[in-house]
This record gives structure tokens, C-alpha cells and sequence, in this order.
């Protein structure tokens, strides 16, 4: 995905401002500044005629955010990257629970006892199939062959979504409780109930270590084949094609969403220019200094036939000046991954063993979860976003005049407004210079731009900007 660089203190300053602004409008202290880079904006009608969740939406929701540059300062900011759900199962796929030394002391002790029917198991297993190999250990994350068998291949693929757990009335009709063991493996379920019986004494170890990864086994197969039945989520795109994916819910509804954005609810970010230079100018957001910036790097004003117009060319001297950034329609959307259900083995993110697991470290002491090999990237989980409708412009000069760019400005039928290097609007020439005015004899002027306050058209093409964002994060 391409993303859009931010490439100084000054757009940093701004998008903290603007998440600053939107903490206060919506009162949620938890919003975070946000670079959505190639993104683009938000697809908020996220139902389609056919009331399927919008695929746009869908794959709007189901990125990975994290930190961008400045990781670890209270100054960065977020980014829209990968999609979540991939990256999800990279964390799930080098997930796995451990024992303490102290649980496989115990482990081995019972082992020893049962050692000539364990080795019976491999050896009819390894005549069944193949020689187990190194690496399809390390991938189960267990350290031994009879492990590989009677731990992840009983749990992960013969046990079923339910999974298992020993006593001894389930080891008497075992078969009866690994309903996708295949016929080639069948001959090998009395050698297994014969070696779990052995292990009875550690049931409480054995059954701890089962129902762990049943549950891991449960979160990779519902991520990496989502369905109806394990709580996948229907989409449907704009030419009516329809799949499913791992489920998302967005809470609020469309309409409520559309109607929150013509209300008037909002803020404004100032910026102040100040000593003009030929391509730079000194520039203060909201009082703070924000650096010397490139002239055309800030506000960029582009009509068709790539005519260009700079703060500089504007007026006839080169002046301070203000620029006003209004966000109008503020409002927030809540979204969430469909959490998994013990109960009923559906739904695909749950947050707990990777959290157990980043607490843990790569060296954990205790029995519990670990990842290996240890990830080098966070997994950010999108939970609301801060939106509004396109922001309108207002520059303000309190000296000097109009020149002839601004003649020539005023008389555009349309123009296109990036701020920072990120294009507003629809991508293309979207607002319209709706104000010049003069203050007087060569006592400045204002110029302002809007967007249509009533958004038309197909629903499925309506977007929200995007000013923050809430984010259930964690890092490595």
C-alpha cells in the first residue's frame, strides 16, 4: 500500500492540533493523530442496497494502524498499513503455549513412565505417514515427537472446534472425541488412549495445554477461512459481488452517520504565516511553532490545466497572513473485529493470548503463551474513527492587496485544495472559491473555499475525512 510521508514537524504539528480539536468536540480522550496516507477517506455508508456490509468499508476497517516515525514519542502518530486480518495471523501462527521448567519436570516424570508405549506411538505414526521432522516441530511449537502427536495433531486437527479434554470416561471411547481424525490415523487412537492413561496423574497440565491450543487452533481457522458458520462476515462491492471475511461490525448506523455530518458540530485549526520568503515561509499552528515550511507545501490551490496559485502570489506584497481550517459535521464512528465465542467456537479476533504473550517476553519464566519467532511490528485494532465533512479553507491577509492571481482565482469555476500534499475532497476539483473579499485600501483581504454542504449521489460513493482515530494497540 502506498502510504503518504509526512515529512517534517509542520504536517506532525497539524494533524496533533486537528486530533486535539476533535478529543475536545467529541469528549474521547483517546483519540489519536492519524496519517491515512493512500487510504484515502472513509466509505461511511457501509451498507449496500442489499443491507451486505460495503467491501470498501470492510477493507477500510480491516487495516493494521500503527505508530509511524517517531515510534514511542507522544508526538507521532498513527498509520494505516497492511491489512489487520494478515497480520493478525502472523501473530497467531508464531503464537504457542509454553511450560515452565518446573510443568515439564512433572511432564517428563509422567513421560518416563509411559516411555516404551510413547515410543510404540511414533513409530507406528512415523509407518503410518512419514519421519517427523525438525521443522514441522518448531512450527507446532513442541520440543518432542511424541508431543507433535498426542498434543498438536490430537488438538489442532483431530479433536474438532470443541476440542479435548482427558479423563478417564473420554479415553474409554476416545475415537468418539476426535471427529476429524482421519482413517489413516484410526489404527493409532488405542496406542494414544493407552499413553494418555499413563499421563492421568498430570491431567490438570495435559488439559491446560489442550484447551489453550484448541483455542489457538479455533482463532487460525476462523481467521484464514471465514464462513457463515464460524462468524464471517458477508460483503458485497459495487458490482454486487459477493464473499465472505473475517467479520467486523460498524455500530453506527449509516443514516445516523450521514446525518451527524450536515450538522454543524466542529472546530477550526488556525495557522499563522509569517516572514516570506522566495520558497519558504515561517509557520505557527495553533500558536506553536511549526518550523519554515515550503510555501506551496502547505496549502496547495490547483485549478485545471495545472494552474497553480501560492499564499505568496496572492497578495501584491508579501504579507502575514492566517489560514483558518474548519471541520464541520465532527462525529464519530465505532467499529470492532467480531470477538471469538468460547460458547460457540464463531467469531476470530481475541486479544488476550497475544497480549499474555507480549508480557510474557521472549524468555517467560512461567507456564503461558509465546511467541515465536518474537514479531518486530505492533497490531493496531481500528476502534473509532474522528470524521467530518471536507474542511473548508479561509485565507486572511490584514495587508497589502489582491494581484492578478487572485483576479484569476476568483473567476475558477472549480479548484482542487491540498493541505500538506494530501489532496482534499474527491481527489479532483472539488471546491469551489466561494468569498473575496477586501478590507479596505491595501488593508488585506479574505479568500475562502467550500465544499458542497449536502453530500448527493450514490450512497456507496459517499466519504468522510478522516482527523483521528481510536486504536487498541500492541507492541512488540
Amino acid at each position: 500500500m502506498k502510504k503518504v510521508k509526512i515529512p517534517s514537524t509542520a504536517p506532525l504539528a497539524y494533524l496533533k492540533a486537528a486530533a486535539e480539536a476533535a478529543k475536545s468536540t467529541l469528549g474521547k480522550p483517546d483519540l489519536l493523530p492519524v496519517n491515512v496516507g493512500g487510504s484515502g477517506y472513509f466509505p461511511y455508508w457501509h451498507r449496500t442496497e442489499n443491507n451486505y456490509l460495503y467491501l470498501r468499508t470492510w477493507e477500510y476497517i480491516n487495516q493494521n494502524v500503527t505508530e509511524g516515525p517517531d515510534k514511542g514519542d507522544d508526538n507521532g502518530f498513527m498509520e494505516f498499513g497492511d491489512p489487520l486480518a494478515n497480520d493478525y495471523v502472523g501473530y497467531l501462527d508464531a503464537l504457542g503455549y509454553r511450560m515452565s521448567d518446573e510443568d515439564k519436570r512433572r511432564m517428563r516424570e509422567a513421560q518416563e513412565q509411559v516411555k516404551e508405549t510413547g515410543t510404540e506411538l511414533v513409530r507406528a505414526y512415523e509407518g503410518i505417514y512419514r519421519e517427523i521432522t525438525q521443522q514441522q516441530m518448531e512450527t507446532a511449537h513442541v520440543d518432542t515427537k511424541i508431543d507433535y502427536i498426542a498434543s498438536y495433531k490430537l488438538v489442532h486437527e483431530w479433536a474438532g472446534q470443541k476440542g479435548l479434554q482427558l479423563d478417564r470416561k473420554v479415553l474409554q471411547d476416545l475415537e468418539r472425541h476426535l471427529p476429524d481424525c482421519p482413517a489413516s490415523a484410526k489404527p493409532l487412537i488405542p496406542i494414544i488412549a493407552r499413553y494418555l492413561t499413563g499421563l492421568l496423574p498430570v491431567s490438570g497440565l495435559i488439559n491446560t495445554g489442550f484447551a489453550k491450543e484448541s483455542l489457538l487452533s479455533n482463532l487460525r481457522y476462523n481467521t484464514k477461512n471465514p464462513s457463515k458458520d464460524n462468524g464471517g462476515v458477508l460483503t458485497e462491492d459495487d458490482k454486487l459481488n459477493q464473499a465472505y471475511h473475517v467479520g467486523f461490525t460498524v455500530n453506527d448506523e449509516p443514516a445516523a452517520i450521514h446525518e451527524a455530518l450536515q450538522a454543524d458540530k466542529g472546530f477550526t485549526v488556525r495557522m499563522d504565516f509569517s516572514n516570506f520568503q522566495e520558497t519558504t515561509v515561517d509557520l505557527k499552528i495553533e500558536g506553536q511553532a511549526g518550523g519554515s515550511v515550503s510555501v506551496l507545501g502547505v496549502i496547495g490551490i490547483e485549478a485545471e490545466g495545472s494552474v497553480n496559485y501560492s499564499l505568496h502570489e496572492l497578495n501584491s506584497q508579501r504579507v502575514d497572513c492566517t489560514v483558518e481550517v474548519e471541520y464541520k459535521g465532527v462525529t464519530a464512528v465505532h467499529m470492532k473485529p467480531t470477538p471469538y465465542s468460547q460458547d460457540t467456537q464463531a467469531g476470530w479476533y481475541e486479544s488476550a493470548p497475544i497480549v499474555d504473550a507480549l508480557k510474557n517476553g521472549k524468555n517467560p519464566q512461567d507456564s503461558g503463551w509465546v511467541l515465536s519467532p518474537y514479531p518486530s511490528a505492533g497490531l493496531g485494532v481500528l476502534q473509532c474513527l474522528a470524521v467530518s465533512r471536507f474542511p473548508s479553507i479561509k485565507i486572511k491577509y490584514e495587508s497589502g492587496s489582491m494581484s492578478k492571481k487572485t483576479e484569476e482565482l476568483r473567476h475558477q469555476a472549480s479548484v482542487g485544495i491540498s493541505l500538506f500534499g494530501i489532496r482534499l475532497g474527491g481527489g479532483g476539483y472539488d471546491y469551489k472559491c466561494t468569498k473575496v473579499e477586501e478590507h479596505g485600501e491595501n488593508q488585506g483581504f479574505t479568500i475562502e473555499f467550500q465544499t458542497p454542504t449536502t453530500i448527493t449521489g450514490n450512497p456507496l460513493d459517499r466519504r468522510a475525512y478522516v482527523i483521528a482515530c481510536g486504536v487498541d494497540e500492541f507492541r512488540p
